[in-house]
């Protein structure tokens, strides 16, 4: 009969178009745990840094070594080694060095962008810093002409826009 014809035919389109939606369904699902593996295993990295800070860069005033002492230069400041979370942003690390500072090291104070700037890297704000190409052995040296190197390169640009 040609009404069970119709009707077979509309039973098939439904299934044909159930079908198509939860394969849809089942790849955005798919495509969901892939992305929480992700996350799971960026959040489950470790790594340590350990700065070497010129306290010019801190702040600090500049220390005279004594005469035939031995040892570090003074006018370094050793921070860490700080154990750095998976998700570890920018902010937040810097926030713990400043923290550390200013438990052990009177009048140095942290400038924003220098970590950055010492990884020769752009990091924003929110960026995690163990995505960022960290030293392999973790250390990272800060001399006081990094964030001045940068803005130095930065200028001409600037200028050059104004033009």
């Amino acid at each position: 009969s040609p009404n069970l014809k119709v009707l077979d035919a509309a039973m098939a389109e439904a299934l044909a178009k159930g079908e198509a939606a939860s394969a849809e369904k089942c790849g955005e699902m798919r495509e969901a745990k892939a992305a929480a593996e992700e996350l799971e295993r960026r959040r489950k990295r470790k790594g340590n840094i350990t700065l070497s800070v010129a306290g010019a860069a801190l702040g600090l005033p500049p220390v005279e070594a004594e005469e035939g002492e031995e040892g570090p230069d003074p006018n370094v400041v050793a921070i860490g080694p700080m154990a750095i979370g998976g998700l570890e942003t920018l902010t937040e690390v810097e926030s713990r060095i400043r923290d550390w500072l200013a438990a052990n090291r009177e009048g140095a104070e942290w400038p924003g962008g220098l970590l950055s700037a010492a990884l020769g890297v752009d990091l924003g704000p929110d960026d995690v810093l163990l995505d960022a190409q960290l030293p392999e052995n973790g250390q990272i040296i800060v001399n006081s002409l990094a964030l001045k190197s940068d803005a130095e390169e930065a200028a001409p640009e600037a200028a050059e826009e104004e033009a």
